[in-house]
């Protein structure tokens, strides 16, 4: 009877037998349930998510053994092999199950100039997620950025060079300006008899650029160059006497010349009652001179005098007295026979 009701039971009711193919990354959307009566159907995958780690607690039954896994879920019942065995079911966010599933390896993440996040802080291995940076660098959400230093007169400095967010350290300077310490400072460059030029006038800091002269001195080609003068008559006057270059300036005269403000001029000489004296043979200019006299005067020690009836007989008879003694007879010579 028992038999019967058995085989009544079995046959009126219906058996359905499930063979489930498991979800996996081959088979991620449906698995397959097969009736008693031949047909099949797919039935959705439910949706995994990483379980908290007292949720193992729910599906463990007394007498059921136990694996730890850490930052993981641990293995229960049939599927731990040994009670307190490490062996993993599931990870948390921020790690992965190793091949043997015998632990739950950390995630590891990329980061540019700097350290990478692992473990929960990367939840995709191999994203770029920086958990810290280098020196000279900023954490600026998940990535690390330059930090950039303030600069006068040049571009700040970044990166390494920059060791403080927001310092005052330059990494290049403007043209005009040249590197200090960490400061950009004016080009000065040198100059012989002046002034040298500054800033972006001067290309390269203590190169020779003038831009003024001292006195005596004139720029040329960036250089100051000595004045040299001209003269007519005399000698050129030439440095600090020269204050022009080029100009007429002399700074002596020939004889016969005297200076006159800058020129070199011709003396000249006074005579009363003849011609005066001019060039070399005036010695000094407005000296009373006399180069020859006019009729009825002599001259006398550069001067014309008036002739007089007695100086013209006291001449008269100087010439008649020289003119009338005896000259030496070379060939009349007297032997002292004694």
């Amino acid at each position: 009877m028992f038999r019967d009701m058995s085989h009544s039971y079995l046959m009126n009711f219906i058996f359905t037998l499930y063979l489930f193919i498991p979800c996996s990354a081959s088979a991620p959307k449906a698995r397959v349930q097969i009736h008693s009566g031949g047909l099949a159907r797919p039935v959705p995958c439910p949706k995994l998510e990483p379980l908290p780690e007292k949720a193992m607690t729910a599906d463990v039954e007394k007498g059921d053994d136990v694996c730890n896994c850490e930052n993981g879920v641990g293995a229960v019942g049939l599927a731990c092999n040994s009670n307190g065995a490490s062996l993993c079911k599931s990870c948390h966010v921020g790690y992965y199950l190793s091949l043997a599933h015998t632990s739950c390896k950390p995630n590891a993440c990329r980061c540019s100039n700097g350290v990478g996040a692992n473990g929960s802080a990367c939840r995709t291995i191999g994203a770029l997620i920086c958990s810290s940076c280098y020196d000279g660098y900023h954490l600026s959400g998940i990535a690390c950025k330059s930090d950039a230093c303030t600069c006068d007169h040049g571009e700040g400095a970044t990166g390494k060079a920059c060791k403080s967010k927001g310092a005052a350290i330059c990494g290049r300077c403007h043209e005009g300006y040249h590197l200090s310490g960490k400061a950009c400072q004016a080009n000065t460059c040198t100059c012989n008899h002046g002034r040298g030029v500054t800033g972006p006038a001067c290309k390269n800091n203590g190169t020779a650029s003038c831009r003024r002269c001292d006195k005596g001195y004139h720029l040329s080609s960036n250089a100051c160059k000595a004045n040299t003068c001209k003269c007519s008559h005399g000698k050129a006057a030439n440095g600090t006497a020269c204050r022009s270059s080029g100009a007429s300036i002399c700074k002596s005269c020939n004889a016969g010349y005297h200076l006159f403000f800058d020129n070199c001029k011709a003396n000249l000489c006074t005579c009363s009652h003849g011609k005066h004296a001019a060039g070399a043979a005036c010695t000094g200019d407005g000296a009373a001179i006399c180069q020859s006299c006019d009729k009825g005067y002599h001259l006398s020690d550069h001067a014309c005098l008036k002739q007089t009836p007695c100086l013209r007989t006291q001449e008269t008879a100087k010439l008649q007295k020289a003119s009338s003694t005896p000259r030496p007879d070379e060939n009349n010579i007297t032997v002292d026979s004694t």
